[in-house]
């Protein structure tokens, strides 16, 4: 009784102190031990003293903040239930609890262990109670360690038969979540819970970090939406102790023994749930699942590193040493850091595990197929980091099935211009088992954005197909070792290319059963090539139609035959496919650019097949090429024919000036029409020559200028005699591929 008088004394004198810090910790001091050691025979009704003291105690801590070592001695006094200090007082010293620097592990541990023992008692946790579980939420991030409030996670786990500590239990879990904590019994109860509360968000939040470290574990399909998980409570609370901290960082920084793994933990975590209405970007960090582990055993990182033979990939420094031990590397926890670490992605490529596929595949179909299809302003910028991410991991880890998922989702209902380049890169990295697939997930819907958006968006989209058929081109069942004796004979017409797609099936399952051949492998993916440059051969020339031959359009139909044209001579494919439509729509352009471009593919494709020739000789069977339509002809329907047929009009049209002249053998002319009355004796042979056609009016005029006198009529025609030093005037203008076309088709002419 003499030491509570003498704090009284001291307390009543508060206000006639020096303001000194020294005098106000000894008065804090002073408060403190006052309700320490607070008899409970006095009565607190119109205590004066008592009342001195709590307001002291308020002061200092919405001033200055607590100590670690007053934290404690406050929280034992909130704790002490032989005391008659009311629930008022109690819940204003939990207000109180404001850390200077840092709380104390085992008061937190104190506050834990007392609300447990009400969980299971009538009439349970009460309002106190919930206070002092949203004060250790509050604190969290200033908490001394952790390793003892993992121990407790259990413990905390029974705080959710109690519905007012609920919410706050929830996110403290959520907190302390590590992929060793995740159990079956555990999923179940959220379960549970969900079905007699339903669907709140702080529920669904911890069940979303179950399935992010255990999707096996957790079959609910969980939706993506804005809602916070967990609401930001006492937002004025929080604000003051984060300035009060913030105060005594800069003179004030020691007990910063915080581990590093539980902070990385912590980040993850603050990347899934959504912390403002601007959804934010959600890659987890690269961390290691061994330093989440510590048993009671005392088992350490490094004793589990050495006990498993492997590295951790965050201890990894240099690139040297990561290829150094590319076969030991252990994958971290969260396998979606794939997603922004090339090397995680190399190890991938090196180390396909199928578990940690199915992983990733599950992350990124949560992330884009369920919750891609916000627009909201803030989404934006998000999406687009998202898309370009798994753009670059789909060119470095080639096959990913959950992207033919995710396009064939978002293309029914894309606008065609929503991060559109980003989109279209995407197409050109599927890896499609067969073309029906591809065709009724990803053309049709395609199909339909293309007759209905701009001359750019075409010109993307044919791009982007052009790129896809690049790519199907370089896979591994197409490389140089893999391509048998016996090519590719893909014969005729489109009906009879249709017909392969009734073996595709089988062929792809006994691929799948590991007893494909070389062969099979090679005629799926050349079928699928060539029904898709027949599906181009339509779409661009209706396009071109549609938009007046766009120059833009004949740019790409370009770079596309330019492809095709190169499949056979650059990657080694047997195949060589001619989209006739496409090319008789170009070779009337009336661009002397396209035309001369074209002129080059076409003595391309004569090497093609000159190479096609040879190997058949080689091999000792008979090689075709596709061609993807069909004109009359009573003799044999062959490709080779076809082509020559293509290269006799060509040279007939662009040199010759036999346009519609009938060459009575068994090439058929695509020019062999019937011309209307109005047009007979009206076109020339020579119209569309190198020195007639339209394309080229404005290169003759030139060439007529510079070599006739000055005054003089010219014509076009006055250039027939002087065709040879017409294509070297062309040859400086820069269009050699007339010059080339003509000395490598025709070997009998005027030098």
């Amino acid at each position: 009784m003499a030491a509570v008088a003498v704090a009284v004394d001291s307390i009543s004198n508060v206000a006639h102190q020096p303001d000194s810090v020294a005098q106000h910790n000894r008065n804090l001091e002073n408060a403190l031990n006052f309700f320490s050691h607070l008899d409970p025979t006095t009565s607190l009704r119109g205590n004066v003293k008592l009342h001195l003291a709590v307001d002291e105690i308020t002061r200092h801590s919405m001033g200055v903040g607590l100590n670690p070592r007053q934290i404690t001695t406050l929280v034992n006094v909130i704790l002490d239930s032989s005391s008659k200090l009311s629930q008022a007082i109690r819940t204003k010293f939990i207000k109180c609890l404001i850390p200077s620097s840092k709380v104390p592990q085992e008061a937190v541990v104190q506050v834990l262990a007392h609300i447990s023992s009400r969980i299971f008692t009538s009439p349970g946790p009460s309002n106190l109670h919930s206070w002092l579980l949203r004060w250790v939420l509050l604190v969290f991030d200033h908490i001394d360690g952790y390793d003892q409030l993992h121990k407790l996670y259990s413990v905390v786990f029974c705080f959710l038969n109690s519905h007012r500590l609920l919410p706050h239990a929830c996110h403290l879990l959520f907190l302390l979540t590590t992929k060793r904590d995740i159990r079956l019994f555990r999923v179940h109860k959220l379960l549970e819970i969900i079905k007699s509360v339903g669907p709140e968000p702080y529920i669904m939040g911890l069940l979303m970090i179950y399935k992010v470290y255990s999707p096996h574990l957790v079959s609910m399909k969980l939706e993506f939406n804005h809602k916070v998980f967990f609401k930001a409570h006492d937002a004025t609370w929080r604000s003051t102790i984060e300035t009060i901290v913030k105060q005594r960082e800069v003179t004030d920084d020691v007990d910063t023994r915080c581990k590093v793994s539980e902070i990385q933990n912590r980040r993850e975590k603050a990347r899934i749930q959504p912390r403002s209405k601007r959804q934010k970007l959600m890659i987890p960090e690269s961390h290691t699942a061994a330093h989440e582990i510590e048993d009671k055993s005392g088992e350490t990182s490094e004793s589990l590193i050495d006990a498993t033979n492997t590295i951790p990939y965050t201890q990894i420094e240099s690139f040297t040493g990561f290829l150094e031990a590319i076969d030991k590397v252990e994958f971290p926890s969260q396998v979606a850091a794939c997603l922004g670490d090339t090397r995680l992605q190399l190890l991938l490529t090196c180390n396909p595990d199928p578990l940690l596929m199915a992983r990733l595949c599950f992350w990124i179909q949560h992330i884009f197929v369920f919750g891609f299809k916000r627009t909201e302003k803030g989404c934006v910028e998000r999406n687009e980091k998202l898309l370009h991410m798994l753009f670059t991991f789909s060119k470095n880890v080639q096959g990913l099935p959950v992207l033919f998922g995710f396009l064939e989702s978002w293309l029914p209902t894309w606008d065609g211009q929503s991060y559109a380049p980003l989109i279209f890169s995407l197409i050109s990295c599927l890896r499609p088992s067969s073309y029906n697939e591809l065709h009724s997930s990803i053309l049709e819907p395609l199909q339909r954005i293309f007759f209905s958006s701009d001359v750019y968006s075409k010109t993307m989209c044919i791009a982007a197909l052009t790129k896809l058929i690049e790519n199907l081109t370089r896979d591994e069942r197409l490389k140089p070792a893999c391509i048998p004796a016996k090519a590719v004979a893909a014969e005729g017409s489109l009906s009879q290319t249709q017909g392969l797609s009734g073996g595709d099936a089988g062929d792809m399952n006994r691929q799948e059963s590991g007893q494909a051949t070389a062969s099979e492998c090679d005629e799926n993916v050349a079928d699928m090539v060539c029904r898709l440059i027949n599906f181009l051969d339509v779409v661009i020339v209706t396009g071109m139609r549609a938009e007046d031959d766009h120059y833009l359009l004949q740019a790409s139909s370009l770079d596309l035959l330019q492809l095709i044209s190169e499949m056979c001579l650059k990657y080694n494919v047997p195949l060589v496919c001619l989209p006739m439509r496409l090319i008789h729509r170009l070779l009337l352009s009336d661009c002397c650019a396209t035309l001369a471009r074209l002129c080059g593919i076409i003595n391309t494709f004569r090497e093609a097949f000159v190479l096609l020739k040879s190997s058949s000789r080689k091999h000792g069977v008979s090689l075709a090429c596709t061609t993807t339509c069909d004109f009359p002809s009573k003799s044999v329907n062959n490709s080779t024919e076809k082509f020559n047929a293509l290269l006799l009009d060509v040279l007939g049209m662009l040199w010759q000036g036999r346009l519609f002249s009938d060459r009575k053998d068994k090439y058929e002319s695509i020019f062999r029409v019937q011309l209307p009355s109005c047009l007979e004796g009206k076109l020339n042979d020579s119209a569309l020559t190198v020195y007639r056609g339209p394309a080229f009016l404005g290169l003759a005029y030139t060439f007529l200028k510079e070599t006739q006198r000055e005054g003089k009529q010219v014509h076009p025609l006055q250039i027939e005699d002087f065709k040879e030093t017409y294509l070297l005037f062309l040859q400086r203008e820069n269009f050699p591929e007339f010059m080339q076309l003509v000395n490598t088709n025709i070997k009998r002419r005027k030098k």
